[in-house]
């Protein structure tokens, strides 16, 4: 999928706040956007900051690393935390496709993100249902819950099929 170039008179109407990550309309824009109001919105379906713009709708990561750098955005522009909605500068890189696909990789089976809630969820099934283990902000507790629920559920499995073939 092809992005959309950012046009250049951006810069003429959006404010970028590099430590908070904010965008905010410059005057003149619109009356519907009056100077100083926050630009863009938080699309729900993939927690990404979108700003829409003489009828287009631009990802508000990208319009930083254009603001910033005077350049048009590379192909893939990083959230290094992995917080889709952090446009902090210091958050954003430049990052091919292959190490950023590492940054799913920092999980494991059992535990995942909610990025609505910006937690960590830990869960095991058993004798197929679903027990969950731990909900909260760290992701070591959460990875160290779903190795304690393998060893204490799964073990006494691998020790008969040990016992079986020796």
């Amino acid at each position: 999928m092809a992005t959309r170039l950012i046009p250049d008179s951006i810069r003429d109407v959006i404010e970028y706040r590099p430590e908070t990550g904010e965008f905010f309309w410059k005057a003149g824009v619109a009356q519907c956007r009056p100077a100083g109001s926050k630009a863009g919105h938080l699309r729900e379906k993939d927690g990404y900051y979108t700003i829409y713009y003489q009828g287009h709708t631009y990802s508000a990561h990208r319009i930083a690393w254009f603001l910033m750098t005077g350049e048009q955005p590379p192909r893939l522009v990083d959230h290094e935390d992995t917080n889709r909605s952090n446009n902090k500068w210091n958050n954003l890189r430049n990052l091919s496709y292959q190490a950023n696909s590492m940054n799913r990789k920092k999980s494991l089976v059992g535990v995942t993100r909610d990025r609505k809630h910006d937690v960590w969820i830990a869960y095991i099934y058993c004798d197929g249902k679903r027990e969950h283990l731990y909900w909260g902000a760290d992701f070591f507790e959460a990875c160290c819950r779903r190795k304690s629920a393998e060893n204490r559920l799964h073990r006494p499995i691998i020790h008969a099929y040990a016992l079986i073939t020796s």
